[in-house]
């Protein structure tokens, strides 16, 4: 009884194979099966398998699965980018904390007048007045939101207005004088 158990173990063999490949040309998958024990070898290097309808519906599906994943990962990548760049340049505009909201009249003659927008203009900024080489031809200090500046004795040209905090951030705009 018990070597017929042995011979019929022997003769009888179950095998699962999961394939990790992911693409099937036309539903059809070369496999090449062999296997060797004591008393027997089999070997059938050019078995070609058509794939079952439902399974090459069902490999269809994971792969469009996979897909979508990878399409859902790059949009929200893509969306974390964007979120954060926008999120950089509120940081930088709050951080900057002034702004010159008007400068006009731009060309002026004689008098300038100035708006600046900032949750810092209660500490105080300076306002300097650059010409085209570099040099400094006007400096003030003020408190106010809204200044008239008299520059009567400057020359007809274009200047740099620098409006600065005390922490050192500064906004610059250009301005021509007729």
């Amino acid at each position: 009884i018990y070597l017929n158990i042995s011979r019929q173990l022997k003769s009888v063999y179950s095998l699962r194979y999961n394939s990790q490949i992911e693409s099937f040309d036309q539903g059809e998958q070369q496999i090449t099966f062999a296997f060797t024990n004591d008393s027997l070898s089999f070997s059938n290097p050019d078995l070609r398998l058509s794939l079952p309808e439902e399974t090459r519906a069902y490999l269809e599906e994971q792969a469009e699965r996979k897909l979508n994943q990878i399409i859902l990962f790059g949009a929200g990548a893509a969306t974390l980018v964007m979120l954060g760049t926008v999120g950089f340049m509120i940081y930088r505009r709050k951080r900057k904390g002034i702004a010159i909201s008007k400068l006009y009249p731009n060309p002026f003659n004689s008098e300038l007048n100035l708006e600046i927008t900032g949750s810092d203009i209660e500490s105080g900024v300076t306002l300097t007045i650059f010409d085209q080489s570099g040099k400094t031809v006007h400096t003030s200090e003020t408190f106010q939101r809204t200044c008239q500046l008299q520059l009567s004795h400057l020359s007809t040209g274009t200047y740099i207005v620098n409006v600065a905090l005390p922490n050192g951030t500064s906004v610059s705009k250009v301005v021509l004088k007729g």
